[in-house]
């Protein structure tokens, strides 16, 4: 078959709450999607998966084209697509080694050429910040096994449920995304140069052929009803949604309560001061790395904070309505809630009494958590710039023991090449910063 007619191959990394409803979205695009799942193999393989969505319908026994469990047959074909939703916890795995042992090697298959259309674009949809340059270094400018990088910014409320059978999905549902290393990223063209430096072949990837993969990606995802948001810069939509994650998810995990015990009356006036300046410190992190008002803008901290506030439906006593008016009044990078430039808020959504983010949902199951990429990373970028986060530093030190312990359990139980996809029959999708409606 031409590369006219072939229908796009993709291979989906992490077939889980996440994984399994953007599979939905590109087969129904034509595309042929082959999904890797590892304990729920059987159950997909024989019985497919209940999906249920608000937006996207009903699909009882959903299947994907294909279904497989191990590298070798992920390496019997090359695929336009690698799109990973497993979750970045590189303190267990490296993502690359996640995602190496199923790319085909060309130089293993002389006789059979790659397509024209390339080697395959990696697309991480994944949390936090700095997780693509692992993977980019790795896949793309030394192995060579990858021709470029999407990175990936998933807003999506789904659960994977009854053991890996069933998949309920809400109405939200948005992606935002672009190439890596972003031509406007300073921080990515000096990654670039340096990586060039130590590398005797220069796979540095071509800015058209790279652009070309994203636009037909975007193309893909609109035409199975999904809501792409393409981006010259996704960093911005990174650093925005981490807002939400290291601050009320953080805060949430500590106290090892649902979110919605944080608002409640009695520990309103307590929360939301502290949650504010967590994300405050993530703003000026964000600041001394490089992101000014215009792409991270100081209203993003109200933002993220009231899209949690705003689903709260219970009367507000008068010290939880003061603390509120407080908060929303302290100066942000020298402006007054007055001069804040307004920003629209998510849609109205009522938030479920249970709803845990995916950082309290691992550590109450013993899992390793995303917490490099939530915060270690933020820290580490916060000491190269001379930017103190007292806070983020007592998260670090409150879940850190749990992180080793889990980080040890999972190496002991998978080995020490411990893969990091959705492995438990009932678990969350990537964390979702701001709307916690019935998963993260």
């Amino acid at each position: 078959m031409s590369s006219s007619t072939r229908a796009p191959q993709i291979l989906v990394i992490g077939f889980g709450a996440v994984g399994s409803i953007y599979a939905l979205a590109l087969e129904k695009a034509g595309a042929e999607v082959t999904a890797l799942c590892r304990s729920n193999y059987t159950q997909v393989k024989e019985n497919g998966l209940d999906i249920h969505s608000a937006k996207f319908g009903d699909h009882p026994g959903w299947k994907p084209h294909r279904v497989i469990k191990s590298p070798e047959e992920a390496r019997e074909q090359y695929f336009d697509y690698v799109i990973c939703t497993f979750k970045c916890i590189p303190d267990l795995d490296p993502t690359s080694q996640t995602i190496q042992p199923y790319l085909r090697n060309p130089a293993d298959f002389p006789n059979e050429p790659v397509p024209e259309s390339g080697l395959p674009c990696i697309v991480l949809m994944q949390n936090g910040v700095g997780t693509e340059q692992e993977p980019y270094e790795t896949l793309v400018l030394q192995a060579g096994l990858a021709g470029s990088v999407i990175s990936a910014v998933v807003w999506v409320t789904s659960n994977l449920l009854d053991g890996g059978k069933r998949v309920e999905h809400g109405s939200l549902e948005r992606l935002s995304l672009g190439v890596f290393p972003s031509p406007l990223s300073a921080a990515c063209a000096k990654l670039q140069s340096e990586s060039k430096a130590k590398l005797e072949v220069d796979r540095t990837p071509d800015e058209a052929k790279s652009q070309a993969r994203l636009d037909t990606l975007v193309k893909l995802l609109k035409d199975g009803g999904a809501t792409p948001q393409p981006s010259d810069d996704v960093q911005p939509y990174r650093w925005k949604k981490l807002l939400w994650n290291a601050a009320w998810g953080a805060v949430s995990t500590v106290a090892r309560q649902p979110v919605a015990q944080l608002v409640t009356e009695a520990s309103l006036h307590y929360t939301v001061s502290c949650v504010r300046r967590l994300m405050l410190e993530v703003l000026y992190v964000g600041r001394a790395c490089g992101l000014n008002e215009d792409v991270f803008p100081a209203s993003s901290v109200d933002d993220a904070l009231h899209v949690t506030l705003d689903m709260r439906d219970v009367p507000q006593s008068a010290q939880a309505s003061a603390s509120l008016k407080k908060s929303g009044n302290e100066a942000v990078s020298g402006q007054t809630s007055e001069e804040k430039p307004a920003s629209p808020r998510s849609a109205k959504h009522s938030m479920s009494p249970d709803f845990k983010p995916s950082l309290l949902m691992d550590l109450e199951s013993g899992r390793p958590m995303e917490l490099l990429p939530i915060i270690g990373n933020v820290i580490e970028l916060a000491r190269i710039h001379g930017v103190e986060t007292p806070r983020l530093d007592l998260i670090m030190a409150a879940l850190r023991p749990s992180q080793v312990q889990a980080i040890e359990a999972a190496r002991i139980k998978w080995g020490n090449s411990a893969k990091t996809a959705e492995d438990e029959g009932n678990v969350k999708g990537p964390a979702l910063e701001g709307v916690p409606v019935s998963t993260d």
